[in-house]
């Protein structure tokens, strides 16, 4: 048969004693020489892993410097090559491919419309269209 959990005035009483006994232990602990046993030595601590992480960090470390310098390399030659390219292009209009093709098209109406024979200046045109 399991044992009735304590009532409150007990467990009132009960953490109070805990917390003394707690200090009493670690002061004990700590001010209260030991007894070495013969042949007892000083621990000696649990060494580290040796791990990868020197390695690791090495590595990280160039990547990142790598990374950085790409991107500067990369920015400058990006903008030398803006540069030059608007010295080249002074009074020059960007335009995109497909405004491209528009303007060459209205430039290859516009020869076939001077290909054409021109109506005499003054002559007056009739509905049908010819000079008359």
């Amino acid at each position: 048969m399991t044992p009735s959990p304590p009532g409150r005035v007990r467990a009132v009483c009960f953490i109070p004693r805990l917390g003394l006994r707690r200090w009493i232990n670690r002061l004990s602990g700590q001010l209260l020489p030991r007894r070495k046993k013969k042949g007892e030595t000083r621990r000696l601590a649990t060494p580290r892993k040796r791990g990868a992480s020197a390695i690791l960090l090495a590595f990280l470390g160039c990547t990142w410097l790598w990374m950085a310098a790409f991107c500067s390399w990369q920015f400058l030659s990006r903008a030398t090559q803006a540069s030059r390219e608007k010295k080249e292009d002074r009074g020059a209009v960007r335009v995109t491919r497909y405004g491209f093709e528009r303007i060459q098209k209205a430039a290859q109406a516009l020869a076939e419309l001077d290909g054409l024979q021109r109506p005499p200046r003054g002559a007056r045109l009739r509905r049908g269209g010819s000079a008359g």
